[in-house]
């Protein structure tokens, strides 16, 4: 980070731990949805995000922007700092340390589920609308895709056995990507139906959907209070 150009730095840590049948989800989430070349070369806020696992800002940055501030009613932090920063224009800059930093998620299955159904709904909007709209892109592309078309299919072990490898998962993880895939299709609707009952809780503490932070707001006519914050993954 120091040797180069950049103000602000997502890291791309080794993950280590169980579940990585979920766990890779994450690597394969940062390279293959966001085009990091375009990042900085757009103006557009929501082409960003950070990586909370790992993240590095110049201190004057951090000071004048004070990021966190910015966003302390987000549950999804590190997103949203990575877009607050992108629209003051300071695009982040991705960066492999996996040789420097590792990062143990999650010591069980069970622990992983509960740890990624707290995000997933959000990441896919947070709303009705939104999450309909991408989940069924998902359905689209990791479920009848590949059942029309083994080309479909060989595109999507591809673009998995890619993201493993460049993420320094075990080769077993990347011959089960479309358990991987189904999973995460079961996740996600899973995290939106915790998320519609409002039954979403995170170490002690409840996680609400950014819908109904917005419609309790707008009730009241204030801002939320915050809600502590919440990692990623």
């Amino acid at each position: 980070h120091r040797h180069s150009s950049t103000r602000l730095s997502s890291g791309f840590p080794k993950l280590t731990g169980n579940a990585l049948l979920l766990v890779s989800l994450v690597p394969h989430a940062i390279l293959s949805s966001l085009p990091w070349p375009l990042v900085p070369r757009t103006q557009m806020a929501g082409l960003s995000a950070l990586n909370g696992q790992c993240w590095l800002i110049d201190s004057d940055v951090y000071h004048t922007q004070e990021p966190h501030e910015a966003v302390k009613d987000a549950v999804l932090e590190d997103v949203a700092i990575g877009r607050h920063l992108k629209q003051e224009g300071i695009p982040p800059t991705l960066l492999d340390v996996q040789d420097l930093v590792a990062v143990h998620m999650y010591d069980s299955f069970g622990a992983a589920w509960r740890g990624f159904r707290k995000n997933a709904y959000l990441l896919l909007g947070g709303t009705l609308p939104q999450f309909m709209l991408m989940y069924s892109g998902f359905i689209l592309c990791w479920l009848i895709a590949p059942l029309l078309s083994l080309w479909f299919l060989a595109s999507l072990y591809g673009l998995k056995i890619v993201t493993d490898r460049a993420s320094g998962m075990p080769a077993l993880v990347s011959l089960l990507a479309p358990v991987s895939y189904l999973l995460a299709l079961v996740l996600q609707l899973d995290s939106a139906i915790h998320h519609w009952r409002g039954q979403v809780r995170w170490k002690g503490r409840s996680v609400p959907s950014s819908a109904r932070l917005t419609a309790s707001s707008e009730e009241r006519g204030d801002t939320p209070a915050p809600t502590g914050r919440q990692e990623s993954f």
